[in-house]
Order: structure tokens, then sequence, then C-alpha cells
């Protein structure tokens, strides 16, 4: 299932202190949010929660 990679891949990237620490990552995930935050359904809301808890896990970014 493409999501369940998905999911994996955030999950791998999140754990990466680079990835943490990364600009482009935090805006990424913000934008995956927004998107998501829109889906009436509520079909994604396990992912939607892994993107919150990924971006509250960001650090101050160093790079983008």
């Amino acid at each position: 299932m493409k999501i369940e990679r998905f999911k994996e891949t955030i999950q791998t990237a999140i754990q990466l202190s680079k990835c943490r620490k990364c600009g482009c990552m935090k805006e990424s995930l913000e934008t995956i949010k927004d998107q998501l935050s829109k889906d009436e359904n509520n079909d994604f809301l396990e992912l939607l929660s892994l993107v919150k808890k990924s971006i509250d896990n960001m650090e101050e970014s160093e790079y983008t």
C-alpha cells in the first residue's frame, strides 16, 4: 500500500538528525498537514497524526 510506504518514509526521515533540522522537511510536513486537514471524511487521521507528531519533533532549522 502506498500510504504505508509514505508513513515509513516519514518515520525514517524524522529519526535522522539532519532531517529534524531541515527547513525543507518542516515545510513539506506543514504542507502535507494542511492538505490532510482538508479531508472532510477523516480518511487520513492516522497519517495526519503522524505528520503532526513529526512536526513536533522538528528542531530549530539549520538549513533549507
